[in-house]
């Protein structure tokens, strides 16, 4: 017994120092491990790839889930209300509905603003109102009828900008906001819920 003792006491050779050190080496490079507090779920990202998205960043945690359920409609949500908004103003010069001029008189209005043919102008606003917007609506060329809302808006600001910003006193308040929704459609195209999609080809 006394042999094994006056071996556990014994100087540390050569050997026993250089195992000594690289088990402290490894040890010394081991990563922290913290307690992990930020409640994760996996959701499904476009494509199938699957993700852990952190939802503490929220103020109130529990609206992180309801966020995520819906965050999938917003897109066609707004660019739906944006084509449907701009349906009635082209029902309005091609077909005097809702109270509006009618096809002659529309024509007549832009002769008078300096819009001349006046037939020509006016019936091209209005069909980038009514059709131009029903295929916002429904998703398909969503790119060409989004770029042709953004030329008619530039128009529109240039027209009304001498009234001022604010659209209660007939400024460009209106055409910038429509303009700016369209021209995100335009980067954007018409998303996940869309014909363009469905098809699988889009401008």
């Amino acid at each position: 017994m006394a042999r094994p003792a006056a071996r556990l006491f014994a100087p540390a050779t050569a050997a026993d120092k250089l195992i000594l050190q690289g088990v402290i080496k490894r040890r010394s490079f081991r990563p922290p491990i913290y307690p992990v507090k930020a409640q994760a779920r996996e959701s499904t990202i476009e494509g199938g790839t699957a993700m852990t998205e952190a939802t503490s960043h929220h103020y109130i945690p529990a609206l992180g889930s309801i966020y995520s359920a819906v965050d999938e409609y917003a897109e066609p949500i707004l660019r739906i209300a944006l084509g449907a908004i701009l349906i009635p103003h082209g029902m309005q010069k091609l077909f005097g509905a809702f109270g509006g001029m009618g096809f002659a008189g529309n024509a007549a209005l832009f002769d008078r603003i300096g819009f001349a043919p006046g037939i020509f102008w006016g019936t091209l606003v209005g069909c980038t109102e009514l059709i131009g917007c029903s295929l916002r609506v429904l998703g398909l060329f969503t790119r060409f009828a989004a770029a042709a809302v953004v030329i008619f808006m530039i128009v529109g600001v240039k027209f009304t900008s001498a009234k001022g910003f604010f659209w209660t006193q007939g400024g460009s308040e209106y055409a910038l906001l429509i303009g700016f929704c369209a021209l995100f459609f335009l980067i954007r195209g018409g998303g996940a819920w869309s014909l363009d999609r469905a098809i699988g080809r889009e401008l």
